[in-house]
């Protein structure tokens, strides 16, 4: 085996460990960030892929470089010219192991390690090609409007490149391709489907990606992991860099719009017409919809910020048993104190760092029992340190409003529903759908006042609830009329009277008019017919006491009042019963 295969081999095992510790870092990083912008994460994103890339690159130069200093002779490394004649035979270790025989697989493993990085380059660039073809493929300029509107969102980004805009036929969503010469595709789907407004807040998006030189980093960031394809840090580090630079670009839109609301619903709008876009370009449908609209929709308690204890520690978890296992086997190469054949030398770079004393053929069992012991009474701490999940979207599903859509979080957000506000309808005994839950919102159904409701006798329904809003029906009025002596109104009574406007005072002063065989219904007839308790008091002191409601209502119809009984009696009828003066007034003898 040759020295570059030999420390390639090598760099691809060491970078295991090192890639773990790197990821764990990160998640601390994270962690910790979980308050603070998206940017810091973003940075914290992209030191751990820089870092990664340079710890193995300056592992594979060291390695190669064959130096002779400590590190490299701490397991016997030696260069070709320390190397025993041909033929000498090399004293062989007491105990050998698989681990001795490691560097016997360093060409299969580099070759399969080469065919890895080879097919993913032609994934790449594939993408870049296709990236390509968009540019130049079913596409014209798009109208002067939305060019000017460009030039002005570019303007306030304080972006100095110009910026093309094209049509595409193609493209289902806006996307960046190009770096020095950036183009903003604009889909003739989008343009169709979408609100001016809305198409606005997608294009502050794209013009984002171009004020960071998103385009660029995204090559890189893509030739990092072709590069260290066969490690999961780099992929999950990868992952959470694009997602938060995604978050990046929604923040500097809404800065730009100033309406979050419109922009999460283009997002959603959005989401119905996308396609795959190529990953090499830059699309405003990137990274998971659903938590970009809860940041949208709660700037203050956004996804990335919920960053549990529990993912913590998986990730450390994870990193601290690929460094174990990586040390465990790095650190157990075969000592070759006299000279022995280059191929079966190997630097032993962790090892190196902590020999001290004569190697010890086993890992410490009792030392491993002790950290995994303190991982786990870590992770249990943290959990019971973590607080609790106070988010809108988190408190609706504790709740027990979970998987809703996008189009129900939007329109409980719009119409300021609070996780309280569902709490105290849940105590109140309604266990509502969300179209409900936004109809009482509207309506400012108060939950108090439905428990009120509840305590006079009246189980009412979700519907029922709605309409009480909408005519303004109170408990207070509800207590009002049952105090008025004709008995418990039903709730479409109460309904009733507060359409018809039958109040309290009415039905007191009706009462005290006199009126006989008096009730709710009939109440509210004598609104309806425009019955005056002062005309009904002026009647009976003309001679008809004792009148019925029947009475009352039927004068109201022909028009009897009291100044027709009066000009009756001048004429002479006196003493006529009520049905008479209704004849008179309806056959108008008196007129």
């Amino acid at each position: 085996m040759n020295v570059t295969m030999n420390a390639l081999g090598w760099t691809l095992i060491h970078f295991l460990w090192q890639g773990a510790v790197i990821a764990a870092l990160l998640a601390v990083a994270r962690y910790a960030l979980r308050k603070a912008s998206a940017q810091a994460r973003y940075a914290a994103a992209m030191a751990a892929m820089l870092l990664m890339l340079a710890s193995a690159g300056a592992t594979f130069v060291y390695l190669e470089s064959g130096d002779t200093g400590p590190l490299a002779h701490a397991r016997g490394y030696q260069t070709p010219s320390q190397q025993a004649p041909a033929g000498t035979a090399a004293p062989q270790a007491a105990a050998s192991s698989w681990r001795d025989r490691m560097p016997e697989y360093f060409p299969f493993v580099v070759y399969i390690w080469i065919a890895g990085v080879s097919c993913l380059s032609v994934r790449f660039l594939g993408g870049f090609v296709m990236t390509q073809l968009w540019k130049r493929r079913n596409v014209q300029p798009a109208e002067a409007f939305w060019q000017e509107r460009v030039r002005q969102l570019a303007k306030r980004l304080a972006i100095s490149r110009t910026v093309r805009l094209w049509e595409s036929a193609i493209a289902q969503t806006p996307a960046v391709i190009g770096w020095l010469r950036p183009v903003v595709l604009l889909p003739a789907s989008a343009l169709s489907g979408l609100a001016p407004r809305q198409i606005e807040a997608l294009l502050a998006h794209e013009l984002a990606h171009i004020r960071r030189h998103d385009y660029l980093i995204n090559l890189l960031q893509t030739a990092v992991e072709t590069l260290l394809f066969y490690h999961p840090a780099v992929w999950w580090a990868g992952r959470e860099m694009r997602a938060e630079r995604e978050n990046c670009c929604d923040d500097l839109a809404v800065a730009v719009c100033g309406d979050a609301l419109v922009y999460a619903r283009a997002l959603t709008e959005l989401e119905q017409i996308r396609i795959r876009t190529p990953q090499l370009a830059m699309a405003a449908n990137g990274g998971s919809l659903l938590d970009r609209v809860r940041r949208l929709l709660e700037p203050e308690r956004d996804p990335a910020r919920q960053f549990s204890a529990i993912h913590a520690d998986w990730v450390t978890g994870v990193a601290v048993a690929v460094c174990v296992i990586s040390i465990w086997a790095t650190s157990h190469a075969p000592v070759r104190r006299q000279t022995e054949p280059i191929s079966t030398q190997s630097v032993h770079l962790v090892s190196a760092l902590y020999q001290q004393a004569p190697e010890v053929s086993k890992p410490p069992r009792v030392e491993l029992r002790q950290l995994r012991t303190k991982l786990v009474a870590m992770a249990q701490a943290a959990e019971e340190q973590e607080p609790e999940d106070k988010s809108f979207v988190g408190g609706i599903a504790a709740l027990g409003y979970k998987d809703l859509t996008i189009d129900q979080l939007i329109s409980l957000k719009i119409h300021g529903v609070t996780t309280d506000y569902v709490r105290q309808l849940l105590a109140a005994g309604l266990k509502l759908k969300v179209d409900e839950i936004v109809s009482f919102a509207i309506h400012g159904a108060e939950p108090a006042g439905i428990v009120e409701m509840q305590k006079l006798g009246y189980k009412l329904a979700p519907d029922q609830i709605v309409t009480m809003q909408i005519h303004g029906l109170t408990p207070e009025f509800a207590n009002q009329m049952k105090a008025v002596g004709y008995g418990t109104p039903t709730f479409d009574q109460l309904i009733s009277f507060k359409i018809h406007g039958v109040t309290p005072e009415i039905a007191a002063e009706f009462k005290q008019a006199g009126v006989r065989e008096l009730n709710f219904d009939k109440l509210v007839a004598l609104q309806i017919h425009g019955a005056d308790p002062a005309n009904v008091k002026q009647i009976a002191a003309l001679g008809y006491p004792n009148l019925t409601a029947d009475d009352v209502v039927t004068m109201c119809i022909h028009g009897v009042d009291a100044d027709f009984v009066r000009k009756a009696q001048k004429h002479g009828f006196k003493d006529l019963s009520m049905d008479k003066l209704v004849k008179l007034k309806q056959y108008g003898i008196l007129d």
